[in-house]
């Protein structure tokens, strides 16, 4: 992903939509690049959990993806978003 001028200035929200669109057409590297500029991983809460967890399991982080998983269940349990993994 090319850093432009505006990117900068994107939310936190606004870099995890632009995230997820990119792991749906499967640039999964773009995607944690596009989410490092937010802080850690793990400053995320709610919902918004099942998407980090979904994007760092295909880069080969089980373990910080079970973590995003069932912390983010435990915050948001009526959220549709998460897997079947609960």
């Amino acid at each position: 992903m090319n850093p432009t001028a505006t990117e900068s200035s994107l939310t936190k929200l606004e870099r995890l939509t632009e995230a997820v669109r990119l792991a749906k057409s499967g640039q999964f590297i773009d995607a944690y690049d596009c989410l490092r500029g937010c802080g850690s991983f793990r400053d995320w809460n709610g919902s918004q959990r099942a998407d980090i967890a979904w994007i760092v399991s295909e880069l080969g982080a089980p373990r910080l993806s079970r973590w995003h998983t069932l912390k983010g269940y435990r915050e948001a349990p009526e959220s549709l978003n998460w897997p079947n993994l609960v």
